[in-house]
């Protein structure tokens, strides 16, 4: 078979679609493994002169509208599935039935932009895109570790400044208590001890709020 270019000009822009051979497929039947093609025609689409992406006509019945395969297989989560155009039910006027509407296809998708990059994109323009996105993944990732390395400093911060502050005020009462009490009268001294009775009981109240919900890395500090 003579593989042949054919060459649109879409809006002042230069499309050439190269007819390649078909990609195979294997198939066992009854132990015997045999190869055949997978689809009817491939082409190969080229902007001026970037191989943009694939036309492929599968087999089936009728004329076949093509599909228009990225450079990739599989999916990408912000660009998308491998097939770009043609996948799933179309309206008769919007199926690929000829070259040069596949041309006028590609042109559109190319120029489509998704988060930064072409719907369409070269290969070296998705391994820079892929690339860029890793790194910038792994700096946010970086971020948000340290962000959550200073909020759990921030956390044990606090509460060693909350049991400080009980500590004191308890120590402090229980202080004047010991060396006051027998200078004080009754009523002194019961609202002394009413007080040390309260802030007690509030200590208490938050180590065990602390024990019940908080993270094990947190629990009775």
């Amino acid at each position: 078979m003579k593989f042949t270019t054919e060459v649109f000009d879409i809006s002042g822009r230069k499309v050439e679609i190269t007819r390649v051979p078909a990609r195979t497929q294997k198939t066992v039947f009854r132990g015997d493994e045999s190869t055949k093609a997978g689809e009817q025609a491939l082409f190969e689409i080229r902007l001026n002169g970037e191989f943009i992406a694939r036309a492929v006509r599968p087999f089936g019945f009728g004329k076949m509208a093509y599909k228009i395969e990225r450079l990739y297989q599989g999916y990408d989560e912000d660009i998308g599935d491998d097939v770009a155009y043609g996948n799933g039910y179309l309206q008769q006027a919007d199926r690929l039935l000829s070259l040069e509407r596949v041309a006028e296809k590609a042109v559109e998708l190319r120029d489509t932009i998704r988060r930064d990059i072409s719907s369409l994109p070269t290969r070296e323009e998705l391994d820079v895109y892929r690339s860029a996105r890793a790194e910038r993944r792994a700096a946010e990732k970086a971020e948000s570790d340290a962000r959550e390395v200073q909020r759990k400093a921030d956390r044990i911060a606090e509460r060693e400044a909350e049991d400080a502050h009980f500590r004191d005020v308890i120590d402090g009462l229980k202080s004047i208590d010991e060396r006051l009490g027998t200078q004080l009268n009754n009523f002194e001294i019961n609202a002394l001890r009413i007080a040390i009775a309260k802030y007690e009981k509030e200590r208490d109240t938050i180590l065990s709020h602390r024990a019940a919900f908080e993270d094990d890395e947190f629990k009775g500090r």
